[in-house]
């Protein structure tokens, strides 16, 4: 089936981590891949942090603002993550 709408959810600890890989670096690896994912394909990358994972400067920094939420722990986090989700798909 042909999709006019590319949507993509990174759902992450924010622990990006490899041999020489992690931090500033990964993070901005990220954020490349999500910038190219966007300009190239037109997909729409959104990112949800799982317990804590990363800090808004850094969401922003890897996701994009507004593209992005932390949870604090995930099942009270349901409701956060649906209201997310919602937005998401009224955005489309």
């Amino acid at each position: 089936h042909d999709h006019d709408e590319r949507v993509l959810f990174v759902i992450s600890d924010g622990q990006p981590h490899a041999c020489n890989y992690g931090f500033e670096r990964a993070m901005g690896h990220v954020g490349d891949c999500c910038s190219f994912s966007r300009a190239i394909y037109g997909t729409k990358v959104y990112g949800i942090g799982i317990a804590n994972a990363f800090s808004q400067e850094d969401g922003e920094m890897m996701y994009g603002e507004g593209n992005f939420i932390v949870l604090k722990d995930v099942t009270p986090s349901i409701k956060v993550m649906t209201s997310f989700l919602r937005k998401v798909a009224v955005k489309q």
